[in-house]
């Protein structure tokens, strides 16, 4: 009798840790690939050339390589790289004879990539086993953009040594929250879709001389500086919106 109680304790004991093994089958490592996309209908694609009429339509999009690990039967953690090309809409001032300036709406394509670190949550007590089922992530980003000075006005490459010299750098810091469905087939297949939506804050790094104190162009000939003004509070509005809502498709792997 004892020795069958010891029997029906190990077996008891083994089942019991099986279970809490973290992981879909005991599979903890996942390798993706991601796409993120929303339709663009407030700022310019990289294709949007003529958008400064009002003509903005297409997909503002990212695509993702990531890794993932399975902290526990609800945890997981997950870092990606994305890449990303779109476009941007700003407006150019340079000078005339008298004291007059003319205006140019330009467009300028931007390109660049994303670092993107996540931790993510779900309820096995609902059979969401990590990475199986529903998961809602907290993320952190940085990404890193160039400007290009490849700028256009009425769908033609222009050149002004007022605002096409303007080198431009930046960096935008960001938080994110998203949810994700996955699906796994085949025990190591994972087909994942979900949205996201973020909150970012440009800071950008433009390499130029400042404004003068009140930074108005009636007083100031530094049409140069002023221009690079008017490029950053471009990028803030334009990663605003770029990053604020996101549908996301994922494939993966478990190993």
């Amino acid at each position: 009798m004892k020795l069958f109680q010891t029997f029906f304790l190990t077996l008891l004991f083994g089942v019991s840790a099986m279970a809490q093994i973290p992981g879909y089958m005991g599979k903890r490592l996942l390798i993706d690939a991601e796409i993120q996309a929303f339709p663009a209908r407030i700022t310019p694609t990289t294709t949007d050339n003529s958008a400064n009429t009002g003509n903005i339509s297409g997909l503002h999009s990212r695509y993702g390589l990531g890794v993932g690990y399975v902290l526990s039967r609800s945890a997981l953690v997950q870092a990606h790289f994305y890449t990303f090309r779109t476009g941007m809409n700003t407006v150019f001032y340079a000078p005339l004879r008298n004291g007059f300036y003319d205006t140019h709406h330009t467009f300028n394509t931007l390109s660049g990539y994303t670092l993107d670190l996540a931790y993510s949550r779900s309820r096995p007590a609902r059979g969401h086993l990590s990475p199986l089922g529903k998961h809602r992530a907290f993320h952190a980003y940085i990404t890193f953009a160039n400007g290009n000075n490849n700028f256009y006005e009425n769908g033609q490459p222009v050149e002004n040594q007022y605002f096409s010299s303007i080198d431009t750098k930046y960096s935008i810091f960001g938080l994110g929250y998203s949810v994700t469905y996955n699906h796994i087939l085949n025990d190591q297949f994972v087909l994942g879709y979900g949205w996201r939506i973020n909150v970012s804050s440009p800071q950008v790094r433009l390499f130029s001389s400042k404004l003068n104190d009140n930074g108005n162009i009636f007083d100031t000939t530094d049409y140069k500086a002023y221009n690079l003004e008017e490029f950053r509070k471009a990028m803030i509005s334009k990663f605003f919106f770029y990053d604020l809502l996101q549908f996301k498709i994922t494939f993966g792997l478990l190993k």
